[in-house]
């Protein structure tokens, strides 16, 4: 608008420019007409004498002085008219600056009252947007803060299960420990009965097959000989001491690897009890941790319908 308005001054001005060279231009003409005229008239004038007579000579010179004073009046009445003109342009464009200058004052105010109100309607939408920010920030926190809670729960009750079900499980391998090692203890000692049965059985069918054996060559030494018979009975019976001090020996033998086998099951069942007590003793603390955190212990049935709830849960999502 401030261009369009100084665009139609500057042309308003150039019109104005023009108008007053063509005025110049006018009067120029007007003035060599008016000498050509001049000169036409006098040199007519310088005839009419020559021709005229002084009386008609006299009115035309009262005519031509009536003329002059009447072109002289005119003159004036254009100039005074071109004067009032001139001012009154004069007038027209000082009043058309001044219209011009208030134009722009207005303009300027308005503008400076627009760029005030948005400034206004930025400030307000940038506290509004600040605004927001800060309760979108608040909200954010907000619920960041509650999943992190229920996170916590979830890791609370994640850790609590796993707790149970380790020691569950931990108890559960003590029992098939324990029982895998009853059953070894009893294998192994049911292995050397019989084993120890056996070499008796082994040991009391030599002997006898032995003592046969000699009771026959004793039988044979007496048919034939005496001294045979009296030297063999005496390695009979010193064979019989040697097989009594064997067996004897292997009986000692076999009564050590029974006491040896008792005494290390005596000790794996104290390792086992020890092992058991700490299991015991660890899960008493873990639980006594657990309740001072803030955990809450549930029976075997409670905790199993809670899992198939869970699980359900856990389905349906």
């Amino acid at each position: 608008k401030r261009k369009l308005r100084r665009r139609q001054q500057e042309k308003r001005q150039k019109k104005l420019l023009l108008k007053g060279q063509k005025k110049l231009l006018l009067k120029r003409k007007l003035k060599k007409k008016l000498l050509g005229r001049k000169l036409k008239k006098k040199l007519q004038r310088k005839k009419l004498r020559r021709k005229l007579p002084k009386r008609k000579l006299r009115r035309r010179q009262q005519e031509k002085r009536q003329k002059k004073l009447l072109l002289k009046e005119k003159a004036e009445e254009e100039a005074a008219r071109k004067k009032a003109e001139e001012e009154a342009a004069k007038k027209r464009a000082e009043e058309e600056a001044a219209k011009k200058k208030a134009e722009e004052e207005a303009a300027k105010k308005k503008a400076e009252e627009a760029a005030k109100k948005k400034a206004e309607e930025e400030a307000a939408r940038k506290k509004a947007e600040e605004e927001a920010a800060r309760k979108k920030a608040e909200e954010e926190a907000a619920k960041k803060k509650a999943e992190e809670a229920a996170k916590k729960k979830a890791e609370e009750e994640a850790a609590k299960k796993k707790a149970e079900e380790e020691a569950a499980r931990k108890k559960a391998e003590e029992a098939a420990a324990k029982r895998k090692a009853e059953e070894a203890a009893a294998k192994k000692k049911a292995e050397e009965e019989a084993a120890r049965k056996k070499a008796e059985e082994e040991a009391a069918a030599k002997k006898k097959a032995e003592i046969e054996a000699a009771k026959k060559k004793v039988e044979e030494a007496a048919r034939k000989k005496e001294a045979d018979r009296i030297k063999a009975a005496a390695e009979i019976a010193a064979k019989n001491k040697q097989l009594e001090e064997e067996a004897i020996k292997r009986a000692e033998e076999e009564l050590k690897q029974e006491l040896k086998v008792e005494q290390l099951n005596k000790e794996a069942e104290a390792e086992y009890k020890k092992k058991q007590d700490e299991a015991v003793k660890k899960y008493e603390e873990a639980r006594k941790n657990l309740e001072a955190a803030g955990a809450e212990f549930v029976s075997r049935e409670e905790f199993d319908k809670l899992k198939a709830d869970n699980s359900k849960k856990t389905g349906g999502a």
